[in-house]
């Protein structure tokens, strides 16, 4: 997390369309083209924004009250879900769908980032973390991991001594975490075989 001003805690940065958009607490965004000048966009809903993204011309940020709100700009934001006492914690973008996740075993989908389509799976279901890769969503639980192509059919990934991770992610860099994701993604592989 970062603080810019009023010693509100952000928790997300995401960059599109030439622009970084950062989320936090109270509902505050800012955005910024260099990123070292940044400029508040209060949203003015109060909720805690947990994670934000940029995906099919849009950025989708999500948080407290089920909030998943969109824009084209960071700037003017629309509300497209709502559901109060949930939580969203997490928003990634793949094969054509976006997928949010949160407390309570809370998931969504959608094609447009428009329209949503939510479930609840109960609290012994929670996803800590997602991402995408290698054309697959991979998702970390207390102990688990899962992998779907669509974020809605989810399968468990079998691996040995049911490593633990509460952030997980794909790319370049090379951590314990990005170990336990290429072995979940050589698991999963094996798995479809």
């Amino acid at each position: 997390a970062i603080n810019i001003t009023n010693n509100w805690t952000l928790n997300a940065v995401a960059y599109g369309n030439g622009t970084f958009v950062a989320v936090g607490v109270y509902g505050n965004a800012y955005t910024s083209t260099g990123g070292i000048t940044w400029t508040p966009r209060p949203m003015g809903n109060g909720e805690a924004l947990k994670d934000v993204i940029y995906a099919e011309n849009m950025f989708v940020t999500v948080g407290t009250g089920g909030g998943i709100f969109t824009s084209p700009d960071g700037i003017a934001w629309t509300r497209r879900h709502y559901d109060y006492g949930k939580t969203f914690t997490h928003v990634v973008y793949g094969n054509g769908v976006f997928f949010a996740n949160g407390y309570g075993g809370l998931r969504s989908t959608s094609t447009d980032g428009i329209n949503w389509s939510t479930i609840y799976l109960g609290y012994g279901n929670n996803l800590y973390s997602v991402c995408f890769a290698k054309s697959m969503f991979v998702a970390s639980g207390y102990r688990h991991f899962y992998y779907s192509s669509d974020g809605v059919n989810w399968n468990e990934a079998n691996l040995d001594g049911n490593p633990a991770a509460d952030h997980i992610v794909y790319g370049n860099s090379h951590s314990d975490k990005d170990e336990v994701l290429e072995y979940t993604l050589k698991v999963i592989e094996e798995d479809k075989a």
